[in-house]
C-alpha cells in the first residue's frame, strides 16, 4: 500500500471504499457483502469435451468445444490446460468453444468446467489429451551448465542453456525435476536463469528448447546440483516447532550485542500488529532490516524463512522481494523499494514450550507466525505484487499467479450468482492495515455477518473444488505441518457448511476494483486488483489471509 486516504465507511453500512489494491492507496476498510439468500440448482447438469484434433504442429489453432446437458443451462464454460485457464466463454445453445495456437510442445490434458447457474448445477468433462509436436524439421541441442554445482542454500546460482544450432529463436524452460524455475529467451543461442531458492538436497535440472518455425524443441541432459543446509548440523535432527526454535538460534547467535537487542522485542498486542504493505519509506517495522544484515547472518534468517514456508511459499517471498527491486529500478526509488527493505524480529524470546512470534516483512508481503499460542497460527498473512507481471534479465516473474488464477477461476463461476455479488466497491483489502496508522491497530477486527454472499453449500461441485484451491493458494504458503492443520480446519464438512463466498467487480480481476473473498467462521481471504501506483497505466494486485480465531496465535 501507499499513503493514502483511505477511509472506513459510515456506520451502519460494512462496505468501504478502500484505498486502492492496485494503487497501493487505500489501506483498510470494512466491505459489506451482497444478498446471503441462494441460489436453487436443482437441474444436474453434463459437460462434454472434444478437440478438433488430438495431435498437432506447434503453433496450429486447435479447437476445444464444450457441450452442456441439458442444452437449455446457461452461465460460462472454463478451459483448462492442467491446472492452468485458458479462458472462459459464454454457454450458447448448450454449447461453448474456443480456439487456442499457443500450447507448448508436449502432452496436454484439457478440461472444461461448467461453473452452473441459477437453475443448474455445475459438471467437469472427463480429460482429453492433446498433443503438441515441433512442426520444425532443424534438429537441435541444447547444452546445459551452471555456475556451480555444489552450494550452500540461499546461494544464487545461475544455469545457463546454449541451443546449437545458435540461431534458434524462442524460449527456454528450466526445470527442477518437473517442477518450472522459469523461462528465459535465447540471445545468439544462448540464455541464463539465476535462481536461490533451490531447497538443500540433489537437484535434477533440465532445460528443455521449445522450438520455433524452423528449429525443433529439444531438452538437456539432466545436471545434478547438490544444496547444503546453510544451518547447524544440531539443526538438521529437528522438526517442527524445535527446528524453528533452532533456526532462530542460530540466526539470533550470528547477531553482534547491539543487533541482538533490536531484534527480540516483547510479545504484546502493540508489536504484533505492527506490519504493513506501505513501503519501508513510509511506514516503520519492528526489528533488523535486511540490508544492514551480514551475507552470514542473512543466510541464516532465509534458512528460517525457508523451513517456516513451503517451498513454493519460500519461492514467492524471494520473488516479492524481487518485485521490490524491479520497482526501485523503474522508477520507484532505492528509498522505497528494494529487497533489502525487509525486517526480521522475534516477539518474545525463541521457545518451545512458551508463546513467541516471528515476523518478517516488507512492501507487499508480511508473514506473522506465532508458536505456542493458544491456536497454531501463521495470520495475519499479507501479499502483495506490483505489476503482476515483469522480466529481468530474460526471466519473467509473474509473482501471485497462483492466487489470481485461483481468483480468477472462481469469480468466473460466480457471475452468473446474484447471490454471490457483494454489495459496494471495494479498492483494496477489507480486514488490512489501519490507514491513518500504517499498522494492524483495528485488532480484533469485525467481520460481516449479512451481506457475505453465497454459502458453500448452494455451489455446484465443480465451484466447491474452486472455492478450497482458493484457500488453499494462501495456506499452502506455509510448510505442510501448518497447512495441513489449517486446511484440516478451514475446510471441514462443519466450516465448510458456514463459509461464505462473495465477489465484486467483473470477476475477471483485470480491473481496478475486481475483488473476492471467501468467509468462513474461521478462515478470510480476501483478493483484490488496484491501479498501479509506480507504473501507473497498469495493475497492481492485494491480499490477506487472516484467521478470525487464531490471529497471532489468538493470544490477545
Amino acid at each position: 500500500m501507499y499513503p493514502s486516504t483511505s477511509r472506513r465507511s459510515r456506520a451502519s453500512v460494512l462496505s468501504l471504499l478502500i484505498a486502492t489494491i492496485v494503487a497501493w492507496v487505500g489501506i483498510v476498510g470494512c466491505g459489506s457483502g451482497g444478498s446471503g439468500s441462494t441460489a436453487s440448482t436443482s437441474g444436474t447438469t453434463t459437460t462434454t469435451l472434444t478437440s478438433s484434433a488430438t495431435a498437432a504442429s506447434y503453433g496450429t489453432a486447435i479447437t476445444l468445444t464444450a457441450t452442456v446437458a441439458p442444452s437449455g443451462a446457461t452461465g460460462s464454460i472454463i478451459f483448462y490446460d492442467g491446472s492452468t485457464s485458458l479462458g472462459s466463454v459464454a454457454v450458447s445453445s448448450g454449447a461453448a468453444s474456443l480456439s487456442t495456437s499457443t500450447l507448448a510442445v508436449g502432452t496436454h490434458s484439457l478440461t472444461a468446467i461448467y461453473g452452473g447457474s441459477s437453475a443448474y448445477s455445475g459438471s467437469t468433462s472427463s480429460t482429453v489429451s492433446v498433443t503438441i509436436t515441433s512442426a520444425a524439421t532443424t534438429a537441435t541441442t541444447t547444452t546445459l551448465s551452471a555456475t556451480t554445482t555444489s552450494a550452500t542454500y540461499g546461494t544464487a546460482i545461475t544455469f545457463t542453456a546454449a541451443v546449437s544450432p545458435s540461431a534458434a529463436t524462442g524460449t527456454v524452460t528450466f526445470y527442477d525435476g518437473t517442477t518450472s524455475l522459469g523461462s528465459s529467451t535465447l540471445s545468439s543461442g544462448s540464455t541464463t536463469l539465476s535462481t536461490s531458492a533451490l531447497a538443500a538436497g540433489t537437484h535434477s535440472i533440465t532445460a528443455t528448447y521449445a522450438g520455433d518455425t524452423t528449429y525443433a524443441s529439444s531438452t538437456s541432459s539432466a545436471l545434478s546440483v547438490t544444496i547444503s543446509s546453510s544451518t547447524s548440523t544440531s539443526c538438521s535432527s529437528y522438526t517442527g516447532t524445535p527446528l524453528i526454535v533452532c533456526l532462530a538460534q542460530a540466526f539470533y547467535a550470528t547477531l553482534s550485542t547491539t543487533q541482538q537487542s533490536s531484534v527480540v522485542l516483547s510479545y504484546t498486542l502493540a508489536n504484533a500488529e505492527v506490519w504493513s504493505n506501505l513501503p519501508t519509506s513510509n511506514i516503520s517495522r519492528n526489528g533488523l532490516k535486511f540490508s544492514t544484515l551480514s551475507s552470514t547472518q542473512l543466510s541464516a534468517a532465509l534458512a528460517l524463512a525457508q523451513a517456516v514456508l513451503s517451498s513454493d511459499g519460500y519461492t514467492q517471498f524471494l520473488n516479492v522481494r524481487i518485485a521490490d527491486d524491479y520497482l526501485a529500478s523503474n522508477g520507484g526509488g532505492t528509498s522505497s523499494y528494494g529487497s533489502g527493505l525487509y525486517y526480521i524480529a522475534f516477539l518474545g524470546t525463541p521457545s518451545t514450550t512458551s508463546a513467541w512470534q516471528l515476523q518478517i516483512g516488507g512492501h507487499h508481503y508480511a508473514l506473522n507466525a506465532t508458536y505456542n499460542g493458544n491456536y497454531l497460527s501463521a495470520t495475519p498473512f499479507f501479499l502483495g505484487v506490483e505489476p503482476p507481471s515483469f522480466t529481468v534479465s530474460g526471466v519473467t516473474y509473474k509473482v501471485l499467479e497462483t492466487q489470481r488464477a485461483a481468483a480468477y477461476n472462481l469469480g468466473q463461476t460466480l457471475t452468473s450468482n446474484s447471490s454471490a455479488k457483494l454489495s459496494g466497491t471495494f479498492d483494496d483489502v477489507v480486514m488490512g492495515v489501519n490507514s491513518s496508522t500504517g499498522h494492524d491497530t483495528n485488532y480484533p477486527q469485525t467481520y460481516p455477518t449479512s451481506g457475505r454472499g453465497v454459502l458453500y453449500s448452494s455451489l455446484s461441485t465443480a465451484q466447491q473444488a474452486l472455492v478450497k484451491t482458493f484457500i488453499e493458494a494462501w495456506v499452502n504458503d506455509q510448510n505442510s505441518t501448518t497447512a495441513s492443520t489449517l486446511l484440516a480446519l478451514y475446510e471441514s464438512d462443519s466450516a465448510l457448511a458456514q463459509t461464505y463466498v462473495g465477489y465484486s467487480g467483473t470477476g475477471a480481476f483485470t480491473t481496478q476494483g475486481d475483488y473476492i473473498r471467501v468467509d468462513g467462521p474461521r478462515v478470510w481471504v480476501e483478493f483484490v486488483v488496484q491501479n498501479g501506483i509506480v507504473f501507473q497505466n497498469a495493475i497492481h494486485y492485494h491480499s490477506l489471509w487472516r484467521d478470525k480465531t487464531a490471529d497471532y496465535g489468538g493470544d490477545f
